[in-house]
């Protein structure tokens, strides 16, 4: 009986053992993860006016917004300012997003650096915290042209090899050019289109030169063809400078796009958790049954 007894004790402490195990692994597989930077304003190009606001979006996996972050930026080297921030929510994988605006002061020409600091604290894991930075150099060039490239479209995905480029010029030029993948210079008349474009990433800057020869530079567009391209799209519409003196003004959208929001942990984790809560405690159940009726024996 005292044997019986034993083997009843060594159920009740691996039952109860299964379940911290089990809470534990959860906590364990799933800290919050480092704050990706995504600087949308200013990006690394040219600009012909010296009023640039600041626009970013924060991604961290595992971020409920309930924990305190700091974000901060820093303009050509001098101290750092915070910056208030906006929790967007969850998207389906759990990442969140944070956006996050404000004006620059007035700059002066030339070239200039900003860089975002970004630290989160989840004071639920202990003294956890995790911080990231990112950096864009820009230039202020009051006579260049401003050029705006509507297509392709930046981080965008397309499943054909031929994509249009369409752009426009706020000022009159002289020669326009565009470099794919950092190969050399390839001059247009206008819009037209990328053939023969291979899967993978790309790189797109567009230039357009004015009379003077100065140079206005496009945003660096990132997109990407996929792996099964389709027929190529047709050709872009005619030109919307009809000639070196025809100006056009796009003013880029700097609004970010919220997330849909959630605030409820993973269907797949609260599942397996009580489960295994449920097991666990179904086997101490049996084990103080066991148990009481081996006492009673002895």
């Amino acid at each position: 009986m005292r044997k019986a007894a034993l083997v009843s004790i060594l159920l009740l402490v691996v039952s109860a053992s299964i379940g911290l195990v089990a809470f534990y692994m959860v906590e364990a597989n799933f800290v919050p993860g480092i704050p990706f930077i995504r600087i949308v304003s200013p990006a690394n190009k040219t600009y012909n006016t010296n009023l640039i606001p600041l626009n970013f979006t924060i991604s961290t996996f595992f971020d409920f917004g309930r924990s305190p972050r700091i974000v901060e930026y820093s303009l050509d080297g001098k101290e750092n300012v915070t910056i208030s921030t906006e929790y967007q929510g969850l998207d389906e994988n759990y990442f969140s997003t944070v956006t996050g605006f404000t004006q620059l002061p007035e700059l002066s020409e030339g070239s200039h650096t900003i860089t975002v600091y970004a630290t989160y604290r989840f004071p639920d894991y202990g003294e956890y915290a995790t911080s990231d930075s990112k950096t864009v150099t820009f230039t202020i060039d009051l006579a260049s042209p401003y050029v705006t490239v509507l297509s392709p479209e930046n981080y965008a995905e397309y499943n054909t090899t031929g994509v249009p480029l369409i752009f426009t010029v706020d000022k009159p030029f002289s020669s326009l050019s565009y470099r794919l993948d950092g190969a050399a210079d390839i001059p247009i008349d206008g819009n037209t289109t990328l053939t023969g474009l291979p899967v993978g990433f790309h790189k797109l800057v567009v230039y357009a030169t004015n009379a003077q020869g100065v140079t206005g530079i496009s945003e660096t567009i990132s997109f990407e063809i996929l792996e099964e391209p389709i027929a190529s799209s047709p050709s872009p519409s005619p030109t919307p400078t009809s000639s070196p003196e025809t100006t056009s003004m796009i003013t880029p959208s700097i609004n970010p796009t919220p997330t849909s929001s959630s605030e409820s942990p993973p269907a797949t984790i609260a599942i397996f958790a009580f489960a295994v809560s449920a097991v666990a405690c179904l086997g101490l159940l049996v084990s103080l049954k066991k148990l009481a009726k081996n006492w009673k024996l002895l």
